[in-house]
């Protein structure tokens, strides 16, 4: 491959001292979260790597970029716990981002920024709207390599981490401030009922996963009052689905709510219901959220949001299939 053009940074180095950063705080005596910002190292290793051959430029990612981070970048981006190949897969997913860096590279360093001034913002906010969460952790502001906007999981630790893909986000559709909010939810939903990693792989079921993003989307609203539901479900089309359809994929979904969601032969049923490569026409790419949300508002009616965080996930799935029955049947 040829060397990649640079551009033109002839006191880049200079001005990221003087305006970069690593780490920043927002927190307060019962919440503490640290924003871990990869801003620095992102440029710093562009600097270096922009005139190198791919091979090279990889090699430097690694040590630059990937070293300064590993963990996080393992759990967000690679799924190294659960992706045997996950080594070919970052060589892929960098070879592919290499090529297209070069007339994206000051947009995304310039985006570090805006999402981290708006991820402060929203965690303040979330903090008006749950005054009482405890919750310590990270968020990791990195290049995702166009894997993701925002994620929550958890470190090879066990803690709950957060991370937002500011190259995915400079032209993804998104709204920031919501989802800062889903994502910030799910650490409180985490912490609240106990989960851990390990109980989710091995017991997770769709069901769950359901839950979880219906909940984070219901949660979301509360930190941002103002916004319909298109803005809170991050698609518009979501929340324009009619009644019956609604009805309907309640009726489907509780022919696979008890699958286990780690699964290699659930792969397809998740991916269909939770990510954006659904390809059955009755399916919308998605749905689980608004079906998630649907659940979640029924719920809301017996439990307060900090009750329905606070649920062990064992009682969950019995909770998530009752409120399904209802909305199939139209109650």
């Amino acid at each position: 491959m040829r060397p990649f053009p640079c551009p033109a940074l002839i006191v880049f180095v200079f001005f990221l001292f003087l305006t970069g950063f690593l780490h920043a705080s927002a927190g307060n005596s019962q919440m503490n979260i640290e924003i871990v910002s990869l801003k620095n190292a992102f440029g710093t290793w562009w600097t270096q790597a922009c005139n190198q051959p791919a091979s090279k430029a990889i090699d430097l990612f690694d040590k630059m970029v990937y070293g300064v981070a590993p963990e996080a970048y393992d759990a967000l981006v690679f799924d190294r716990s659960l992706n045997p190949n996950w080594e070919k897969q970052k060589i892929k997913s960098l070879s592919k981002f290499l090529k297209d860096l070069p007339p994206k590279f000051d947009r995304i360093l310039a985006n570090f920024d805006k999402v981290e001034k708006t991820v402060k913002s929203n965690i303040e906010n979330f903090h008006k709207a749950f005054p009482n969460s405890k919750m310590q952790f990270k968020i990791f502001l990195l290049p995702s390599l166009g894997r993701f906007d925002g994620k929550a999981s958890f470190l090879p630790n066990g803690l709950p981490v957060v991370g937002f893909g500011v190259d995915f986000l400079l032209d993804a559709k998104r709204n920031l401030a919501v989802l800062t909010s889903h994502e910030i939810f799910h650490v409180f939903n985490f912490i609240g009922s106990h989960l851990t990693e390990d109980w989710l792989m091995k017991n997770g079921t769709l069901g769950h996963s359901l839950w979880m993003e219906g909940l984070a989307t219901l949660a979301s609203g509360m930190g941002n009052p103002s916004y319909p539901d298109g803005i809170l479900l991050l698609d518009e089309g979501l929340a324009t689905i009619s009644s019956q359809t609604v009805r309907d994929l309640a009726q489907k979904f509780l022919e696979v709510s008890r699958l286990r969601m780690f699964d290699q032969k659930n792969e397809e049923q998740y991916t269909k219901w939770f990510s954006g490569g659904s390809k059955d026409a009755e399916i919308p790419c998605r749905a689980g959220y608004r079906l998630g949300l649907e659940v979640l508002r029924k719920a809301e009616k017996s439990f307060s949001i900090e009750e329905m965080a606070a649920m062990s996930f064992t009682d969950v799935q019995q909770i998530v299939d009752q409120l399904l029955s209802k909305i199939a049947k139209g109650d």
